[in-house]
């Protein structure tokens, strides 16, 4: 009988061919990766832009470029009557059936007009009663450009009371305060609370008082926090916020992040703090409440909103500088009415 001998095959035979296996394995899973068929990192589509990153006081979003001089139109574009069919109801109707049968856009309403001629070339629901939603920012913007002064500023000032021992936080308007230190590059914390308290202890300190009562008056545009035909859900959703004339730009509403109920409080209780630890004992009076009498109510004249608490007993309205502002020297150096702090928002407009 024959004798058959076996021979082992060498061991990196063995260690080449799982090291290929292995190779392999992962390769064909790079590919179902990046073809999106199987979870991973890689893949052939281009990156998302950035999402919008929000810090205290400011908000940055991604860089859009914006037109120059150079790149604007310096001439009124030729009219194109002529070049074209004018649009017909069918061509609008037609043009938009896909877009109006998504699904986000059931119950929206959609009312197309010729531009030349006025003519509805489409009306879906656009005699429905609607939530007008951000449209009214149009309707805000030409109320400001009325009732503002170009390059008008919020002033948020606080002045001392009847007696040396009392502090009055006058609102003026900017719900957009940092909680500490302003930016003047910014929009939302241009004026900082935390300059405001620094202000204010450090006059304090230099007529040797360390602890007072804290008053806030609301008089600048005093009214109800809310609107009646508010669905309740608005300001729980952080659609909107509460209407006050002071608050915290960390604090403002946003989606999902609702505000808080009682902005001015917010702001006062704040500042209250931001004393305490700069070596002032504060005591806050009750909302309303005028100082030099306690518990009796804060008077309530009749507002101007075109103007913010002045920083001087003049009616002087010029340009104030860049937040933040010291006291104003112009104040009498001590007695009621006197300047503690003031700080400036950035132009309204």
């Amino acid at each position: 009988m024959a004798r058959t001998t076996l021979r082992r095959a060498p061991r990196f035979t063995y260690a080449v061919a799982a090291a290929w296996s292995a190779v392999t394995v992962l390769l064909g899973y790079a590919v179902l990766d990046v073809a999106d068929a199987a979870p991973g990192v890689l893949t052939l589509r281009p990156l998302p832009p950035p999402p919008p990153t929000e810090y205290v006081a400011r908000r940055t979003l991604p860089f859009v470029p914006q037109p120059t001089l150079a790149t604007s139109v310096e001439a009124p574009l030729p009219s194109l009557a002529g070049d074209t069919a004018a649009a017909t109801t069918s061509g609008v109707e037609q043009a938009l059936a896909p877009v109006l049968a998504l699904a986000a856009l059931r119950d929206s309403a959609v009312v197309v007009r010729d531009g030349q001629t006025g003519a509805v070339l489409l009306d879906e629901g656009g005699d429905e009663l609607r939530v007008p939603a951000s449209t009214t920012k149009l309707l805000s913007a030409a109320a400001i450009g009325q009732a503002f002064a170009p390059d008008e500023r919020l002033r948020t000032v606080v002045r001392e009371g009847d007696r040396p021992d009392q502090i009055v936080l006058v609102a003026g308007g900017d719900s957009l305060l940092a909680p500490g230190k302003g930016d003047p590059d910014a929009v939302a914390g241009h004026a900082g609370l935390g300059d405001l308290a620094e202000q204010v202890a450090t006059a304090l300190a230099k007529s040797g008082t360390r602890a007072v009562t804290l008053y806030v008056d609301e008089t600048y545009a005093d009214g109800p926090t809310t609107a009646p035909t508010w669905s309740p859900t608005f300001r729980s959703s952080g659609i909107t916020g509460a209407v006050a004339m002071l608050g915290l730009s960390s604090q403002r509403a946003t989606g999902g992040r609702p505000g808080p109920a009682d902005p001015v409080a917010a702001v006062r209780s704040r500042f209250a703090q931001q004393l305490g630890a700069l070596g002032i004992d504060v005591t806050v009076a009750p909302r309303g409440s005028a100082p030099g009498t306690p518990g009796s109510p804060m008077p309530r004249p009749n507002p101007t909103p075109s103007t913010s608490p002045s920083t001087s007993p003049s009616t002087s309205d010029s340009t104030p500088d860049s937040t933040p502002t010291a006291a104003d020297t112009s104040s009498p150096a001590g007695g009621p009415g006197a300047v503690l702090g003031s700080v400036e928002s950035a132009p309204v407009r």
